[in-house]
């Protein structure tokens, strides 16, 4: 029977479903120098043959704890403690020794880690790995098992099994990496399938394909799945039901409509209208949730949300809550469902509006005419590296664009288009092998001296992993005045008085100045980027993924942040991402990249109500929508083969190959860009 998400089919079929997975009062906590981290705190949830439950919730509330506690995967130094029970076909896996929990892991739960480069081994051959699950079974021989092995991986849609199978991680894309760590999990047939973030780092187009590959390994085999994430776009697509955590706890539980539809806690609440939708008016100012999860080395008394909650009442901060059945299958963790509590209404968020916009509603209005002088412009930008012999990696291969003063150019693509590349380009950080580069007119290679310097003052570049580009051996305050102090712009005297001036833009403090990179969140660091980026007062900044690593709470800070930034300010920015929604509702143009070159660039609603380019329209048709009945509506477009290789690519268009609506001509010529309609450009033989 296939499952009907958000039906009363669906709800009945859980009712009657046996319990794969039942987990009775979880606790885990952990020492660290710090004190006791109580990561999991006194959690209860079962799971049911063929279901897949959906856990959500912001970096450190216990999700991936959680998870791993069901295998016990969680590191146990002196001084961890857990308690509690996970029954799993019948049998409390917190009683096993660690060789009969062996035989569990694998064989009968399978686990997909968020990171397959992390999680693969990069020295064994990737069928090797997959073939490692059955090093226990003594009653498969060598081809038998190598034959389960690839049935497998074409079972989750790698094509050339045979030479797939005999090569190393570092040889696959990370939509394949990924596909083999599914094929490891699924390839003894579990019963459970464990799934910590498998989406969080890969393209729209790559993540749509594994979600789907996901529902229909679901329906064929009947597994249990739970997926743990912080896209509620990925909830909405394939989950039955939900869990919501926060501070080590489950604050809400319900089917997947249910919390989307029916949402009864603040938290769940602020989640969904932090969320960049599709449909959003461009003027209109993300809701984030105001504030920092609790610190579980010392957990509040009361309810983990009341600090951020605007609902908060006195009770809130010394009780807990009791958990309240709204109905048999919705129940809630909060002092409001209480009798004799006050009747509040939520600020629910409005429902997507799958029919948003339209061609004729957008082309009747005026499109901004950029007459004055472009701030940044790009000529013909080739970027190639060597890789061995002969060989040539086309990075950046002829992309030409302009950035006018004050507008926010989105750049989106999927991975190893050349977006970064492009981005350092511009900022001088890589030479360009060909082509010019313009900042005022005025070609950058050619500057030196003074006006080299005052070009590096005022473009600047924020990075997308705030763990790995702020120096750990820096404070807060040198991190932030080294640019001040390398271009002549405060004396020593002001410049504490700058430094804090900044932090308060970004959201920080005074307090924030004397500590290190490692004491501070993601959402926390990317702010201390930015306040670097901003000491040097720039014009123009590159923004290379910068909240693609942050939840969604602390996205819509950093967005909204951002867009005040360039109104106080006047910045330019560079918005690279592929995150669309977020590019819709940061960027007045986008240029669509590919394979080195840009195939679309458009306003930006012309481009997401009228998209041109076949690549275009599969990027949209990609997008995971936060609304579960326009994800079960909406019809995404399928596409062949693999990105090709940009080493030495042929000299046709690089979108050919995979291309529904390829030519002969296609396979020979590269399309020039071509203005289709109000300064919407196309490179493409089919279109015009």
């Amino acid at each position: 029977m296939l499952w009907t998400r958000g039906s009363e089919a669906a709800k009945d079929k859980l009712i009657m479903s046996e319990k794969v997975l039942e987990v009775k009062n979880l606790t885990y906590s952990f020492n660290t120098y710090g004190g006791t981290v109580k990561a999991v705190r006194d959690v209860s949830f079962s799971v049911n043959r063929g279901e897949i439950l959906g856990i959500v919730g912001e970096s450190g509330c216990g999700k991936s704890v959680t998870a791993q506690s069901i295998l016990r995967l969680n590191p146990e130094p002196p001084g961890f403690s857990s308690g509690g029970e996970i029954i799993f076909n019948g049998h409390d896996l917190m009683k096993l020794s660690i060789k009969e929990l062996r035989r569990v892991r694998g064989q009968e739960i399978g686990f997909i880690f968020q990171d397959p480069m992390t999680s693969l081994n990069p020295t064994m051959k990737v069928g090797d790995q997959i073939a490692e699950v059955f090093h226990s079974r003594r009653d498969l021989k060598r081809h038998e098992i190598r034959e389960k092995v690839i049935e497998m991986m074409k079972h989750v849609g790698i094509s050339d099994v045979e030479k797939r199978y005999n090569q190393y991680p570092h040889e696959l894309s990370g939509g394949m990496k990924q596909r083999i760590m599914i094929a490891m999990a699924l390839v003894s047939r579990p019963s459970l399938i464990i799934c910590d973030e498998p989406t969080t780092s890969l393209d729209v187009t790559i993540e749509a394909q594994i979600l789907d590959l996901l529902l229909e390994l679901r329906n064929e085999l009947d597994t249990a799945i739970i997926m743990i994430t912080h896209d509620l776009g990925v909830i909405a697509k394939i989950c039955d039901r939900v869990l919501v955590m926060y501070g080590g706890k489950i604050v809400e539980e319900g089917m997947v409509d249910e919390i989307f539809y029916e949402t009864a806690h603040p938290y769940t609440n602020g989640l969904l209208n932090s969320i960049a939708r599709l449909d959003m008016d461009k003027n209109s100012v993300l809701t984030p949730i105001e504030g920092t999860p609790p610190d579980l080395f010392s957990p509040p008394a009361g309810c983990p949300f009341a600090a951020r909650c605007e609902y908060c009442m006195d009770v809130c901060n010394f009780f807990p809550p009791k958990t309240y059945s709204l109905v048999d299958s919705h129940m809630v963790s909060c002092h409001l469902k209480h009798e004799y509590a006050p009747e509040v209404e939520l600020k629910k968020p409005r429902r997507h509006n799958a029919e948003a916009g339209s061609k004729q509603a957008y082309y009747s209005e005026p499109v901004r005419e950029h007459k004055e002088q472009a701030l940044i412009t790009v000529e013909g930008i080739k970027r190639y590296f060597k890789v061995s012999g002969r060989a040539v990696l086309k990075a950046v291969d002829g992309v030409s664009l302009k950035v006018y003063k004050g507008e926010t150019l989105g750049l989106v693509g999927e991975s190893g288009c050349g977006k970064s590349t492009l981005g350092r380009t511009i900022t001088r950080l890589l030479n360009p092998t060909e082509g010019r580069i313009l900042y005022k007119d005025k070609e950058i290679h050619s500057l030196s001296g003074e006006e080299e310097n005052i070009f590096h003052q005022k473009v600047q570049m924020i990075f997308q992993n705030p763990y790995s580009s702020l120096n750990p051996r820096m404070t807060v305050k040198e991190i932030v005045g080294e640019g001040m102090l390398l271009h002549g712009l405060a004396t020593d005297a002001i410049q504490d008085d700058k430094i804090e001036e900044l932090l308060n833009r970004v959201g920080l403090g005074k307090e924030h100045m004397s500590r290190f990179s490692h004491e501070f969140s993601g959402g926390q660091r990317q702010r201390i980027g930015i306040a670097r980026a901003l000491s040097v007062n720039p014009e123009f900044i590159v923004c290379d993924e910068p909240v693609s690593a942050l939840d969604v709470s602390i996205q819509a800070q950093v967005i909204n942040m951002l867009k005040k930034l360039q109104e106080d300010m006047g910045l330019t920015y560079l918005f690279i991402a592929h995150d669309l929604s977020v590019v819709r509702y940061i960027s007045d143009r986008i240029a669509v990249m590919y394979m080195g070159h840009i195939v679309e660039e458009a306003p930006t609603e012309a481009l997401f109500i009228d998209p041109q380019h076949p690549y275009t329209k599969l990027l949209l048709s990609a997008i995971p929508v936060a609304d579960p009945e326009v994800t079960r509506n909406k019809k995404r477009i399928e596409i062949r083969g693999e990105v090709p290789s940009p080493i030495n690519p042929g000299p046709g268009c690089l979108f050919a190959d995979r291309c529904p609506l390829a030519t002969d001509r296609c396979f020979k010529e590269r399309p020039e860009q071509k203005m289709v309609e109000n300064h919407h450009y196309v490179a493409c033989f089919q279109v015009g």
